[in-house]
């Protein structure tokens, strides 16, 4: 089924791109809406080096090219490309965020955790950073140190949804429970592939697939 959003921008990048076709900022659109909306990777990744080609210091190029090479499998190389388009924009909190979950995907936990101290201390009241961090803490093997942590997340959402996983670990698995429930009863209309993940976690495959058939 298409979305009206997703046309709307095709259309309106394509009109871009008849103007000047020589806009990185444009080429990096398409290459967005091939990746997130048509999963079309074999054209995202030519759409995104179009935009490179143009705009070789071009953050938003840098950033989404990273993204499209992170799906296509080529960690290290999203990880390079991902602190280049940081290293342009080194305060955009969208930039950093977007490098912490390239770092998350590639397996480098401490990595991506300090990315994420980075944009806490630049950005102290925006929320999920603190559950992310709490997450990754876990995923280190610290459950203790995670759940102090996750004292701080302000966005409660985040707060719950971390807290499925940490209160799991922890063998809290009533608690873990009823942070789960929360999710599902007050976020499952945008939260699904959250939702996902905590089922795999806590060893319900079944559910976690139904969810993510949801997401989808």
């Amino acid at each position: 089924e298409h979305n009206p959003g997703n046309e709307a921008a095709r259309e309106a990048v394509l009109k871009a791109l008849a103007l000047d076709d020589t806009s990185a900022e444009a080429w990096a659109a398409l290459g967005l809406i091939q990746w997130v909306y048509d999963w079309d990777w074999v054209a995202a990744e030519g759409t995104v080096k179009t935009a490179l080609m143009y705009g070789p210091n071009n953050a938003n190029a840098l950033i989404n090219t990273a993204f499209v090479t992170r799906t296509l499998g080529q960690f290290d190389k999203a990880v390079e490309l991902g602190k280049q388009a940081v290293s342009l924009d080194p305060l955009n909190a969208e930039l950093l965020t977007h490098l912490s979950v390239i770092y998350w995907s590639a397996g480098r936990y401490n990595e991506s955790v300090q990315v994420l101290e980075r944009l806490l201390s630049l950005y102290p009241d925006q929320g999920v950073t603190i559950a992310r961090i709490a997450v990754l803490t876990l995923l280190l093997g610290k459950s203790e140190e995670a759940w102090q942590l996750l004292q701080g997340e302000s966005f409660e959402a985040s707060r719950h949804w971390a807290g499925a996983f940490i209160l799991h670990d922890l063998g809290r698995t009533g608690e873990a429970h009823q942070s789960l429930e929360w999710v599902v009863e007050n976020t499952s209309d945008w939260f699904a592939y959250q939702i996902a993940e905590i089922y795999a976690f806590v060893g319900q495959p079944d559910k976690a697939f139904e969810w993510l058939e949801t997401a989808y």
